[in-house]
């Protein structure tokens, strides 16, 4: 069951139950209340500043109905975006405030959906254990393509659909043509991921915020460590809410970032070569076909010549030991002034790549031993 939240004074009075007679209410906490969802949209978006209290909300929902799944979305328009700052504003609310949600949905509508992705996916990473729940109105325009690239991107366990019925029969018959390779528990997602460090000792709202591929800084810097041998690391970069990045390589080596965005690259060999390209930033209107490749191993570099480029001597293969410790030397340092975003981070290893392609190689023969065996 799903009940929509509507304006604050019919809301509190729809959270307070009258058991016996109208004299009688009652605001303790209703359990064994799992299939119940409570929505509304609480965090600004394309659509203008919503009308329910984050808090509020969140703070009748976790007292009165503590198990129900809390369907917590933006306000919309049908071909605009989910942006970063969308996403971060949603992410710090549950992160940062004082009430814990244990189940949460975020429903997406359908025709913003595909230039949202990377946003999308991060949001996922930062509120762990939470789903998408991909709607759409009769009148909105949708796009297939981009419901079965959504699919094959993630758990499908992670992902409910609440589409009208022409676009679910679409999906449908579109689902039946072709097999996802997504498995539950299971998401699509190749190459090696990032291992961040975040700066401690700071309030929730000034903190990184870090997902699988992408981070999301808000003053302090944030670090990818990198594993002891290491060939390529490919960045996209978007600074259009402060407009500067400061890229380190230890303690002597950093160079400035000023513009909107830009894809990263860096190649490791006798030294660390490091460019940097101007890039399209991701659209602010939601192309139906926009075409993300989150699923492919490595971004397709620019044709024309980078903007910066830097030569870093290469790094002792060290980690730091703590934390707290000083930063280890084989780590790329992000430092803004505010909440500039690193997303699309891959790390590749050819050493990496040998040992998976001896693991693929020597399986079969082992499975053919072990059948020699038991025939025996």
């Amino acid at each position: 069951m799903s009940l929509p939240a509507k304006p604050l004074d019919a809301l509190t009075a729809s959270f307070v139950a009258r058991p016996h007679s109208l004299r009688s209410r009652t605001t303790e906490p209703v359990f064994n209340l799992r299939d119940l969802w409570l929505n509304a949209d609480i965090v600004e978006g394309p659509g203008g500043a919503p009308n329910v209290d984050a808090q509020h909300f969140l703070q009748l929902c976790t007292s009165r109905f503590p198990q129900a799944t809390l369907s917590l979305g933006w306000t919309t328009r049908p071909m605009a975006s989910y942006t970063w700052q969308h996403v971060e504003a949603m992410a710090r609310t549950l992160v940062c405030g004082p009430y814990r949600v244990p189940r949460v949905t975020f429903p997406v509508r359908g025709s913003m959906m595909a230039a949202s992705t990377p946003q999308l996916l991060w949001l996922l990473d930062v509120i762990p254990g939470s789903t998408l729940t991909i709607w759409s109105s009769p009148s909105d325009p949708w796009s297939t393509k981009a419901l079965m690239r959504l699919r094959n991107l993630l758990p499908l366990s992670a992902v409910y659909y609440d589409l009208p019925t022409d676009q679910k029969e679409d999906f449908d018959r579109a689902k039946s043509a072709v097999a996802s390779s997504a498995k539950p528990g299971h998401p699509v997602d190749s190459g090696m991921l990032p291992d961040w460090s975040l700066g401690i000792g700071y309030s929730c709202h000034q903190r990184a915020l870090a997902g699988k591929r992408a981070v999301i800084l808000a003053g302090p810097g944030a670090r990818v460590l990198l594993p002891k041998k290491w060939d390529v690391l490919e960045a996209k970069l978007d600074l259009t809410r402060v407009g500067s990045l400061t890229l380190g390589w230890g303690p002597e080596h950093k160079v400035q970032i000023n513009g909107a965005c830009f894809y990263l690259l860096l190649n490791n060999g006798q030294n660390v070569s490091a460019r940097v390209w101007a890039s399209p930033c991701l659209p602010s209107s939601s192309p139906l076909d926009h075409d993300y490749k989150e699923d492919k191993a490595g971004l397709v570099p620019p044709t024309t010549g980078p903007l910066v480029s830097r030569q870093w001597p290469s790094a002792p293969q060290t980690r730091a030991s703590s934390p707290k410790g000083p930063p280890p030397p084989n780590a790329l340092l992000f430092e803004s002034p505010g909440p500039a975003v690193v997303y699309d981070v891959r790390i590749t290893s050819s050493s990496a790549i040998s040992r998976a392609t001896s693991l693929k190689l020597l399986l079969p023969c082992l499975l053919v031993s072990f059948a020699a065996l038991i025939l025996r």
